[in-house]
Order: C-alpha cells, then structure tokens, then sequence
C-alpha cells in the first residue's frame, strides 16, 4: 500500500510539474494590464488592516452568500504536516503529501463578477465617447448642485450677517473705513482743478497779508523811532534850558556878590579916609589945606567912581544879555577902578604924612587883599565856569555819543529783526514746502492704497445702481455731489481763511476771482 501512496504521490507530483511547465507559456495580449485585487484572495491582511473600522465587503450586495470565503483543512495544525516515507533500493525518502486545493477556492460574488466582467470588456472609440461624455455629466450635475449649494448658503450667510448685529470691532472697522474712505474723497477733491486754482489764490493772498503786516510793522518801527527821538531831544533841550537858567542864576548871585564886596570896600576906604583926616587935623593944622584939596580930589574922585559905577551896572545890564561881552567888560571896567584907585591912593600916599602913608598903605594892602580875593573869586568862577561849559559839552557830546549808538542799537536791532522775520519766512517757507511735499506723498500713498477700494465700491454701486437707474441718472447724482463737495471744500477753505486773520479785502478777492473764472491761473 506504501507503494501505491508513492506511486500517486509521484504521479501527481509529476503531473503538477506538468501543469506548471503548460502554465509558464504566457500569451501576451496587451503592453499593460490591469488585475482586480479580488482574484488574489489576499484578505487576510486587508481584514487585519480595516478591523479597527468595519469588515470588508466585497459583494455590494445585501446578500450574504456573495461574501468570499476560503476553505482550508485544518486538521493538521497541532500535529505538524502529513508526510510519506518513499523506500527504494538506493535511498528512503520522506516527501509531504500536499494538501487538498479545494479547501483554498475563492469564492465572488454576483456583483463583483459582474463588475469584473463588464471593466474586462474592451470598449471601443464610440463606447468610450459615450462613457466618458456620461462621466463628464455625471461631474457636471455634481458641480451645478454643490454651485447651488454654495449659492444657497451664501444668501443664508448674507440674510444672517443683514439681521446679525454688527459686533464692536465690526464696528471700528467699519468706523476707520468711513473715516479713511472720508479722507481719500477729500484728497481725490483736493486734485481737482478749481481746487488746485483755490489754494493757489489762497496761497497768494496769505502772501499778501504776511506782505501788509510786515510794511504795517515797518512803519510803526519808524514811528515808534521817531517819537523816541523827538524825546530825547525835548530832554535835551529841557536839561540846556535848566543848565542856562542855573548859569544866569549863578552869575546874577555872582554879580550881586561883587557889588556888595565894592560896597563895603567903598565903606573902608571912606572911613579910612575920614579916620586919617580926623588924625590929621589933630596931628597937624598945616596940612588941612591939603587936606580938604584932597577932600575935593577924594569927592571928584568919588563922584568919578559913582558914575564909574553907574556905568559899571549898564555894562551890567548888558553883559546879561551878552554873557561873553559882559565878562570882557566887566573885567575892564574892574581894572580901570583899580586903577583909579590906586592913582588915589598914589596921590595921597604922596601928599600925605607919614601916618596918612601908614593908613593909605594899610589901606592898599586892604585893596590888594580885596582885589586879590576878588580875582581868586574871579578865577574861581572861571574855572567852575569852564569846568560847567566842559561838564556841559561832555554831556552834549555824550548825549550825541548815545544817540548815535542807541540810533545804531536801534538800526542793528531792526536789521536783527529783520533778518529774523526774513529767516522765519523763508523757513516758514520751506517748512510748508515741505508739508506739501510730505502732503503730496502722503496723499498719493493714499490714493494708491485706498484708489483700488474706492473703485472697488464704485463699481459696485455702479454695477447696483446700472440695475435699478439709468446710466445718465447716476453720472448726473455723481456730478451733483462732486459739485457739492467742491462747494463745501471751497466754503471752508475760504472760512479757514478768514480765521487765519487775513484781512477781508483779499478773502473777497479770492471769492471774486473764483467767481469770476475759475479755471485762470494765480493773480499777480
């Protein structure tokens, strides 16, 4: 019986090795194929792999026979595999008895044949126009429905946020986009040319003014430098008229001081005189012919002197009108009667004794001692006088000297002055300048920033209005409010140029110009 076992073994085991030989001649039919996973029966690790989600079903069906299955013996398991012991004259061999194949059959189900059958069919070029116009509408019924789809959720979306509350940082947004779609329409109206026209008068009016207050400032300067002047001078003329009627006033005390001085020298010497008669008589009689001849010579002496004297005061009189020439002559008229009397006193000194030499002696040093107080006196009162005329020119030369350095302050102060208004002006200037520049970038940053928005929401309101008004309708609104605009950016520009303190003349000015012709250039 073992040899039979072996006999089928072998003549299996050589059958087998003829099927395989049969099965490795392979027909090619196409460069590329396509083989269906199921034919494999590899479920194993497809069942191990999708466990955790659900079991594979292989047949789309409902039916629980479609489901594949293999069939396998187990039997031999636990015991290990069935062998067969071969034994021959040369060798004993141990072969394994292969198992039963039909345990390991693949089972498919209706669907998946069905599938299997219909996609191994080859189609030709019509059928394959048909199948791919049939996916292609197919995807595209699938696209309308997931577009109208979207359509629908979209107007749900737009109904929700119309009747939805706007929340606070919608809110702000919004708020800084108006504020910024505010200020692109007043700088897109700023380029407008009557506009551009309005600064331009605005500008040059504004120079105009800045021109009147500086001529305005100008002339209260000089105003201003001649009262100053004219004040200084009235003090100057005030303090000359003081120094004159302090000089009149010192000279008339001066004046009166010499003729008391006379007066009492006058009175010594008549009683010296009278005194050496009286002793003379006493002392000897012989001489009192001599005496009274020099009595008549003394009263003719006298008589000379009073008229001496009263010419003395018309010269007087005449010097205080004319200070320098009353001087001279009343030096002159000074020594002439120190002269005269000392020709009196010669004569007596020479006819008289020698106590009328002693008291006529005495006398002279009385004289030479007034005369020498009153030349000190005199020379004293030269010399406060020339120091007064010298006090008084130091002064005049200072008060000159200060004129000319305060007018000079006062010129270097104005030149000061004006440099600085100048340099203020041109950095005025220039600090505009540079505004407007910083402006105009600014301004364009914004344009170009903000342009594309507003000809996106221009368009949009285009596209809005075009379905419900007219073309012409919505130029003309759009006109309109140009034009408003326009009027109010004017209305404040010329009420900003009123505040700004510029006289009224050239506010009506500017209004007359725009009104006049708006498109002219800037008036010269």
């Amino acid at each position: 019986m073992p040899n039979s076992v072996a006999g089928s073994a072998a003549s299996g085991g050589s059958a087998y090795s003829t099927a395989s030989q049969k099965t490795k001649k392979y027909r090619k039919v196409n460069q590329t194929s396509t083989v269906d996973e199921n034919l494999f029966g590899n479920l194993t690790k497809s069942a191990s792999r999708d466990s955790n989600n659900k079991p594979i079903n292989l047949d789309n069906s409902s039916r629980k026979g479609n489901d594949l299955s293999k069939t396998s013996s187990k039997s031999g398991q636990g015991k290990g595999k069935e062998t067969v012991e071969v034994i021959t004259k040369d060798l004993v061999r141990t072969l394994i008895v292969p198992k039963d194949p039909t345990g390991q059959s693949l089972i498919i189900g209706t669907s998946n044949y069905s599938r299997m059958k219909s996609s191994s069919h080859r189609l030709n070029e019509e059928e394959k126009l048909l199948r791919a116009e049939a996916i292609k509408r197919e995807k595209e019924a699938v696209q309308r429905a997931s577009d109208e789809r979207k359509l629908a959720m979209q107007e749900m979306e737009k109904k929700r946020l119309k009747n939805e509350k706007p929340s606070d940082l919608e809110e702000e947004t919004n708020g800084q986009r108006k504020v910024l779609l505010d200020h692109a329409k007043v700088q897109l109206c700023e380029q407008d040319d009557e506009i551009k026209y309005l600064n331009e008068l605005i500008l040059n009016a504004k120079c105009h003014a800045i021109r009147d207050l500086q001529l305005n400032e100008k002339q209260e300067i000089k105003v201003d430098a001649k009262s100053e002047q004219r004040r200084l001078d009235e003090m100057m003329e005030i303090d000359r008229v003081k120094a004159i009627e302090e000089q009149e006033k010192r000279e008339k005390e001066r004046k009166v001081e010499l003729l008391r001085g006379a007066q009492i020298l006058q009175k010594q010497i008549a009683e010296r005189e009278q005194q050496g008669l009286l002793e003379s008589e006493l002392k000897d009689q012989e001489t009192s012919v001599m005496l009274k001849y020099l009595e008549k010579l003394q009263e003719e002496d006298l008589e000379n002197l009073h008229k001496k004297r009263k010419t003395q005061k018309e010269l007087m009189k005449e010097v205080a009108i004319a200070n320098q020439d009353l001087q001279n002559q009343k030096i002159v008229q000074k020594e002439q009667e120190r002269l005269a009397e000392l020709k009196v006193m010669q004569y007596l000194k020479e006819r008289a004794d020698k106590q009328a030499e002693r008291d006529a002696l005495r006398a002279k040093r009385n004289q030479e001692e007034a005369e020498r107080e009153w030349r000190r006196k005199e020379l004293e009162e030269a010399r406060k006088k020339a120091e007064q005329e010298d006090i008084l020119k130091r002064s005049r030369t200072e008060q000159i000297t200060m004129k000319q350095r305060n007018f000079a302050i006062q010129s270097q102060r104005d030149r000061a002055e004006f440099d600085r208004v100048v340099r203020a002006q041109q950095e005025a200037v220039q600090k505009e300048q540079e505004e407007v520049e910083k402006k105009m970038k600014q301004k364009k940053v914004y344009s170009d920033s903000i342009r594309q928005q507003i000809v996106e929401k221009e368009q949009e309101k285009l596209n809005e209005r075009r379905s419900f008004f007219g073309e012409r309708a919505k130029l003309d609104a759009e006109d309109e409010q140009r034009k408003r605009m326009i009027d109010e950016a004017k209305q404040k520009k010329l009420s900003e140029l009123r505040q700004a303190g510029v006289l009224d003349k050239y506010c009506i000015e500017v209004e007359r110009k725009m009104k006049k012709n708006p498109q002219n250039k800037i008036f010269k």
